[in-house]
């Protein structure tokens, strides 16, 4: 009980420091294809699922979920209504015995639209870093993170860049093997944007 309450009560701390952001960010294009096909055909429903090296994007705090050191690697082909692409994606998860998991990962998306051989498409970079720590039947985690897009403006004739730094919390309490209970906090940083006429 008491692990409980200290869990909540850091989960309780990150949301605080979090909602004092000056706007919840979903700068990542990237994120509706997923790093690993399960979260794909879950439709983004990892958040209390992930159970490799990829939680790092889905939830930090299940990163102590693995038990020993984890490489992950992943490559899409994409063909959606609209476009054509790839996303890359790498991950590492390195248990530290009692102390918790240090996770890191790198993805890159590049999407290309079908009718318009002209534009550059969409070109997104994102890396993160974190660390989860376990609490009896509880985890909490937090990944430092930092997105760069690049998206064509409209009809090609301008492009915008995008930088986003931001923060994730994760917080996972799971009272038995077959249920997890877990929710993700995301908060901004700092973000630029900056756009180029061509």
């Amino acid at each position: 009980m008491r692990s409980l309450k200290a869990a909540l009560s850091y989960a309780l701390v990150c949301v605080l420091i979090l909602c004092g952001a000056s706007r919840v960010v979903y700068c990542q294009y990237g994120v509706a294809y997923g790093p690993v096909a399960r979260a794909t055909a879950m439709g983004g429903a990892y958040i209390a699922a992930a159970n490799d090296a990829s939680a790092i994007v889905w939830n930090p705090a299940l990163l102590v979920r693995l038990d020993k050191p984890e490489l992950l690697q992943a490559n899409h082909f994409i063909k959606d209504y609209a476009y054509n692409g790839r996303s890359l994606f790498g991950a590492i998860a390195l248990p530290v015995g009692n102390a918790g998991t240090l996770g890191a990962s790198v993805r890159h998306l590049f999407l290309k639209p079908d009718d318009d051989p002209g534009d550059t498409g969409i070109r997104e970079q994102t890396w993160a870093v974190g660390f989860a720590h376990r609490l009896g039947r509880s985890s909490l985690g937090i990944s430092l993170n930092r997105t760069k897009a690049d998206y064509p403006g409209p009809y090609g004739y301008e492009e915008e860049e995008y930088v986003c730094n931001y923060v994730d919390c994760g917080f996972a309490y799971q009272p038995n093997p077959a249920t997890c209970w877990a929710v993700r906090v995301r908060g901004a940083a700092n973000s630029t944007l900056r756009c180029s006429g061509r």
